[in-house]
This record gives structure tokens, C-alpha cells and sequence, in this order.
């Protein structure tokens, strides 16, 4: 689980890239010369350490600014502002409202609590204000569909909003808007095989037959008219964006194959990218059906990924993410980004899948895609040698590579049939060229609920609990994600339910649960996973990007 704090989800169930922006003027409460707040990050109430001088180059403390209406207290102020950039590498900031029925608030640890401070939101203008928060950490609370994210942050001003390719003027989709593909030139087509949409200045990263629901061609068939539903085939995280012709918005259709490859028990699925089309002349309109000229060609195969895996190096991470977990699923894919592959860059928007490899490596039960073999765990290490990949975008798209190692772990509501979580080792490189994939950070490790041992079912541990772990023991995490979860019975099915998530940088490693959010007679259990990345600080403009490595711990179920 990467950080709720780049998603906010807006009332339409859309999920918007947050980029999180603080600047800070004022130093911690009882600062020493260390720049330290001599506080306990080990402690049962939660505790915050991060000295300022751990910070990003250039961060300056400039001592202590009295801006409230009492000594050690300021007003803490921001924006919605989304920043945009396209294809002529202009990037414009644009302010936006508040996403429809989002609020607000600011907590203080407080003792074994916290103390809330109110916040006041203009929702029109996206602007927002919170008056006499003390000096030092607090967590700026977004609460949306009543799944609350707490958000670790020190600074005064705070700018809430979206880093994204598409130009500033770029509108989106909102209702159904179908699209005829008449794609010809085709080779002949291989089911599973891969259909994707995309536009950088255009914002658009459309996989129909993944999430669109869009019916394959036939086997063989060299053509097919495809429809398209503009808003129901958009992969990311946004809304599609509406391409326009007349403000050279290029969108690029393209295809590929599947094969098997690497042999059982390590054969998996490989898709890759052999055919595409370039489209200059293509208008969406909001809610109007058109018809498009497909003539694809052939993807030159210059691409090149040379993959060896160390299959048992993320087996034996598997008791450490959870004493119950089950090895799941390998994927290991490059994309190409608009603009960057490095920070501030989100992928996922706009960005074209070139190879995608899956392996199931679960021991019985199939891999996702129904058709792959299932060979059982492999657990021996296995080079897949050099693959290639077609490779057809302009110089503006930088490849990235995204490893993904899943596990499952399964609960099971009173009276229901199971459940399973899934837990993943995860890691993204803005290179094709390495050939060994091992886990570069492992999970946190003695994850603890109110100091009892969390891989054992826990009960008693009050409404809000403290939730504590200790650094990974492989790589070095600069902060930690936190996602609550309910355990519940709904009609004879166990579903897992997310009730909060928070996010808390390092050395910090707890987490008081706040009030509100668990209730007496539920049951919880917690998704604890450490992020490294260099550009992951606390006081730097923050967006996505690449290096990123991420591991989770999975804890057992708790109750109040």
C-alpha cells in the first residue's frame, strides 16, 4: 500500500493524486541543538522524532515564529492547487475546489490522545485554515466518504493537489462516452493479449479490456471495431481526460501479444507491446459517441529487459509479512512516463505498458489471469533472459520498471467464509537494465498493539489502541503507511473493510489510533508498510516517482 497521501477520494468515488507541498518557518517545542524534539519515538503515546537537520538540502530553520494569537502557536494555512505539465514541457498551477463533501481537521498529539483543531474550509475556493496549532508535528486529517487519512506534517502552509501530465486547460470526462476503434492492420490476435490507450498533453491511460469491461476480438482476427467507453476504461487515477485535435493532443493506441514464457514451475504470462498507432486527429467530447481510424504498424523491438529473479530471497520474507501468509503472485513491468520517471512523476497517469510479466507462484490457486499456468511455488532463483518489448513513443516518455511480489493472508469473519489481504514487496527503477529482482526493503518488523504481539489475535486493546513496529531489517524506510481494516460478516462473506489510514515518517514507529474510528464489538487488524525513497521528506514538495521501495507487514485481528 503506498501512502493515502497522494489519493484523495473525491465524492464521485474518483481517486485524485495528492501532491502534498509544506514550507515551515518554525522550529519543534523544545528544540536542542541537535534540532531534535526529545521525544520518545518508541513511546506508548505515539511520540514524534524527526531533528530538522535530517532534512532536504536547503531547508533553513529559522527559529521559532510566533504567528498565533499565543507564544508557540501559528496558524496553519493552504490550498487545493493542481500543477500541470505538457508536451512542450510547460507546467502550469492551477487552484480548484475542495473535492465535493471532503473535510478538514488538525490533530495534535496530546499525551496518550490527541486535541483536535478545528479547520476552516472555503470548499469553493479550495482554501483552508487552522488557527493556534502548537509548533512541532501534527496530522493534517482529510476525511472523504468517511474514510479518514492522517497525514504526518510540521508545516505552516500546505498545498493540497495533483501532479499530473495534461495541459492546464484540460477538461474530463463525466459521463458515458463511447468511442468505435476501428483498428485494421492487426496481427492476428491472440487472446489475453493487451489493448492500451494513452495520452501525455491529453491525460488519458485507457485499458479497456482490463477495466472496461470491452469484449476481445476473436482469435485470428486481423480486425476489430472495439467500443470504447471513455469513462468506464481509464486505468488511473483520474478521470479520462477529453484529447483535442486542435491543441495537438496526440494519443497513441497500442497492442501487443502474449506468451508463455520460462519454464514450471517459473513459467508465467508475458505481454508485450508489437503494434501501435499514432493518432493526431482524434476530438473527444464529453458525452458523445464517435468513431476512430485505427491503421496500426509494427513497434520496432528495441526494447530490451534482461530479468532474473531471486525467487528465494522473497520467500523468505514471507513469515515476516505475516506468520500466515501465502505467497501469491510475481509482476514485473516497464512502462513509459510522460515528462520523467523520477520525482515528482506519478506514474500510472498517462503512462503506456510496454512488457508486463506474470507468474503465479501460489501453490494451487490460479494466477489472476485465467488462462496462465499454474505451476506451483517455485522458490528456486530463475532467469528469464533478455526480452523484448516494442518500443514506438516519442523522446518525452521515460521507461520506468515496477516489481511487485504479492502475498495473501487470509481471515475469516465469525459464521463467514474467508477473506484474503493481499501484502505486497514492491519496488520501481527508473532503468531497464538490471537483471537480478530481489526484495530491497522488507517488512517492519515486531509489529505490536498496545504492546502485545500483533501476530496473535488480540483482544481488549480499547478504541485506540497504539500501534507499534520496528525498522525493517533489510533496506531503511523513510517513513510508514498505516491502514486500518474491518473485519466483518456480510451476508455469509467475510469482507475487509479500510477504516482509516495514516501516514508517519521516519524514525517514527507507532501510531495512536485516534478516536472514532474503531468501535466496540468489531473487529480490526492492521497493514503496516514501510516506504523508502530519497525524495519521501516530510518539508519537501511532495509528488511520486521513482526510486521507490515498499514492504508490508500484515498484523492478526484485534478488538476493542
Amino acid at each position: 500500500m503506498w501512502k493515502r497521501g497522494f489519493f484523495v477520494t473525491a465524492a464521485s468515488a474518483t481517486t485524485f493524486a495528492l501532491v502534498w507541498s509544506c514550507s515551515s518557518s518554525s522550529s519543534p517545542t523544545g528544540a536542542g541543538t541537535d534540532g531534535g524534539e526529545g521525544v520518545d519515538a518508541t513511546a506508548s503515546d505515539g511520540g514524534f522524532v524527526r531533528p530538522l537537520d535530517s532534512g532536504p538540502v536547503g531547508m533553513v530553520d529559522a527559529g521559532v515564529t510566533d504567528s498565533g494569537s499565543d507564544a508557540g502557536l501559528r496558524t496553519v494555512t493552504g490550498a487545493y492547487v493542481d500543477t500541470f505539465e505538457q508536451d512542450d514541457l510547460t507546467k502550469s498551477m492551477k487552484p480548484r475546489a475542495a473535492p465535493a463533501g471532503e473535510t478538514l481537521a488538525v490533530l495534535v498529539p496530546a499525551g496518550t490522545g490527541y486535541t483536535t483543531i478545528p479547520v476552516m474550509l472555503a470548499a469553493a475556493s479550495g482554501t483552508f485554515s487552522a488557527s493556534n496549532v502548537p509548533l512541532g508535528h501534527y496530522f493534517l486529517v482529510l476525511t472523504n466518504a468517511g474514510l479518514p487519512f492522517f497525514q504526518d506534517c510540521v508545516a505552516d502552509t500546505l498545498s493540497l493537489g495533483a501532479f499530473r501530465p495534461g495541459r492546464a486547460d484540460l477538461t474530463f470526462v463525466t459521463q458515458s462516452t463511447p468511442i468505435t476503434f476501428n483498428i485494421t492492420g492487426l496481427d492476428p490476435w491472440v487472446k489475453g493479449s493487451v489493448l492500451d490507450i494513452v495520452s501525455s498533453q491529453g491525460g488519458v491511460n485507457l485499458r479497456p479490456f482490463n477495466v472496461g469491461g470491452v469484449t476481445q476480438p476473436a482469435a485470428n482476427a486481423t480486425s476489430a471495431s472495439p467500443i470504447v467507453d471513455w469513462q468506464t476504461s481509464e486505468f488511473g487515477q483520474w478521470p479520462a481526460g477529453l484529447p483535442v485535435a486542435a491543441k495537438n493532443d496526440v494519443v497513441y493506441v497500442s497492442t501487443g501479444t502474449r506468451t508463455t514464457v520460462g519454464a514450471a514451475p517459473a513459467s508465467g504470462i508475458l505481454r508485450y507491446i508489437t503494434q501501435y498507432a499514432k493518432l493526431t486527429d482524434l476530438t473527444v467530447t464529453d458525452g458523445v459517441a464517435n468513431a476512430e481510424s485505427v491503421p496500426l504498424v509494427a513497434a520496432a523491438q528495441t526494447g530490451s529487459a534482461a530479468i532474473n529473479v531471486h525467487y528465494t530471497q522473497f520467500a523468505a520474507l514471507t513469515t515476516a509479512v505475516n506468520p500466515n501468509a501465502t505467497p501469491s503472485a510475481l509482476s514485473i513491468a516497464i512502462f513509459a512516463q510522460p515528462y520523467g520517471n523520477g520525482f515528482p512523476y506519478l506514474p500510472g497517469i498517462g503512462s503506456a505498458r510496454l512488457l508486463d510479466l506474470g507468474v503465479d507462484v501460489s501453490s494451487g490457486t490460479a494466477f489472476a489471469d485465467a488462462g496462465a499456468p499454474d505451476g506451483g511455488v517455485p522458490f528456486a532463483d530463475y532467469d528469464y533472459g533478455a526480452l523484448a518489448y516494442g518500443q514506438f513513443l516519442d523522446a518525452r516518455y521515460k521507461e520506468y520498471t515496477s516489481l511487485n511480489f504479492s502475498f495473501k493472508v487470509s481471515f475469516t469473519a465469525a459464521g463467514a467464509t474467508p477473506s484474503a489481504q493481499v501484502a505486497r514487496l514492491a519496488s520501481s527503477r527508473a532503468s531497464v537494465t538490471a537483471t537480478a529482482f530481489a526484495p530491497l526493503i522488507s517488512p517492519p518488523k515486531a509489529p505490536r498493539v498496545n504492546g502485545l504481539d500483533a501476530f496473535a489475535a488480540q483482544a481488549g486493546v480499547t478504541t485506540t489502541p497504539n500501534v507499534t513496529w520496528t525498522a525493517p531489517v533489510v533496506g531503511a524506510a523513510t517513513s510508514y503507511s498505516i491502514e486500518i481494516i474491518k473485519v466483518e460478516n456480510v451476508g455469509g462473506a467475510t469482507v475487509l473493510t479500510p477504516v482509516a489510514d495514516a501516514y508517519v515518517y521516519a524514525p517514527t514507529t507507532s501510531f495512536r489510533v485516534p478516536a472514532g474510528v474503531l468501535v466496540n464489538g468489531a473487529t480490526y487488524f492492521a497493514v503496516v508498510t514501510a516506504n523508502a525513497a530519497p525524495w519521501d521528506l516530510i518539508d519537501l514538495s511532495a509528488g511520486f516517482g521513482t526510486p521507490l521501495d515498499t514492504a508490508d507487514v500484515v498484523t492478526n485481528t484485534f478488538a476493542p
